[in-house]
Parts: C-alpha cells; sequence; structure tokens
C-alpha cells in the first residue's frame, strides 16, 4: 500500500496493511509501514493490530523465529527490523484500554523478555532492548490491576542489563508497587 503525503491513512488502509503481515514474503514492508508515521498516528492502531485475526500469531511467530538466534547472537539487520517494529505494534496494544488486559492476559509480553535478557553488546542486540522497553513502560503506566498483577508476576526487571537508577525509573511509576499488596 503506497500513499501520497497528502492522502489520511484509513481503517481500510489499516485493515488492509495489516491483513498483507499474514504474507511473510511482504511483512517486513507492511511492518516498516505500520510503523510510519502515517499509521502510527493512526487513532486505535492497537485494537486493530489485535483483532485482525492472525496477527497477532504473526507477530509472536516473528519473536519466535527471532529468538532462536540471540545466544550467541546472530540477527541480520532485516530480522532486526522486523523485531523492533513488532515490538512497537505490540506496545500499541498495551496503550488500548481495550485491549491492554486481553493482551497480558495472552502472555505475549513474556516473549519480549529473550530480546532484554540478550547479553550481547552489539548495537542491534541494544537496538532491540531500546524497542522493547517501551511496551513495558506502557504496560506499567496502566491503571489495570490486572496488569499491575501481571508485571508483579515477570520477573524481567533486574536481569535487564540496565543501570539500577535507570530500570527503577523506567518500571516503578507513581502508585505501583512490585510487591503484593496484604490481604
Amino acid at each position: 500500500i503506497c500513499l501520497a503525503a497528502a492522502d489520511m491513512v484509513t481503517e481500510a488502509d489499516v485493515v488492509q496493511a495489516l491483513a498483507t503481515l499474514l504474507d511473510p514474503q511482504k511483512r517486513l514492508d507492511q511492518l516498516l509501514l505500520l510503523t510510519s508515521e502515517e499509521y502510527a498516528s493512526f487513532p486505535r492502531l492497537g485494537e486493530y493490530v489485535w483483532n485482525v485475526p492472525c496477527v497477532a500469531t504473526a507477530l509472536l511467530m516473528e519473536l519466535l523465529t527471532a529468538s532462536q538466534h540471540l545466544r550467541p547472537f546472530n540477527l541480520p539487520s532485516e530480522t532486526v527490523q522486523r523485531v523492533c517494529a513488532t515490538f512497537f505494534l505490540f506496545e500499541r496494544i498495551a496503550a488500548e484500554p481495550s485491549c491492554a488486559v486481553d493482551f497480558v492476559t495472552a502472555q505475549l509480553p513474556v516473549y519480549t523478555i529473550p530480546f532484554l535478557q540478550c547479553p550481547s553488546r552489539a548495537p542491534a542486540a541494544e537496538a532491540l532492548r531500546a524497542s522493547a522497553l517501551p511496551l513495558f513502560v506502557t504496560l506499567a503506566q496502566s491503571s489495570s490491576p490486572a496488569i499491575h498483577r501481571f508485571l508483579r508476576g515477570t520477573d524481567f526487571v533486574p536481569t535487564i542489563p540496565l543501570a539500577p537508577p535507570l530500570s527503577a525509573a523506567v518500571f516503578v511509576p507513581r502508585g505501583f508497587s512490585r510487591a503484593p499488596k496484604a490481604t
């Protein structure tokens, strides 16, 4: 799908781009299109990503395929682009209140953790970590108790190779406690 700069992205454009993600041969181009400024600013993009049949599964397959090459780290640049775009679309799902709880209930954010824990210091590995972090920041900013329970139960924060003040600043929003409440 090519849009002239003056054209507005429509719902039909988004649905068509998402449907095209199901074709592995066209997936990179479509992922890059969906993360472009025109598409990224489309209202409720995450809702469409979550609700168009098989799209979340295709995105999950991107992560599963790439995660096999993290130790030792040997991801080609095209794969890194695909994974970074997948993280962006996952973050858009997490930003949608109507989808976020179902997204964490399906445990999809767990599949990003191997990329956060990758020990490589290669620039591509750093780019993957930087692309995955906004997903968890978005989840941490949610007001949903279910999402906070998910984050407390997902022990990924201490394993991210960041300086401790940065991980604390990124992952502990006001009013959020990692410790479960006493009953």
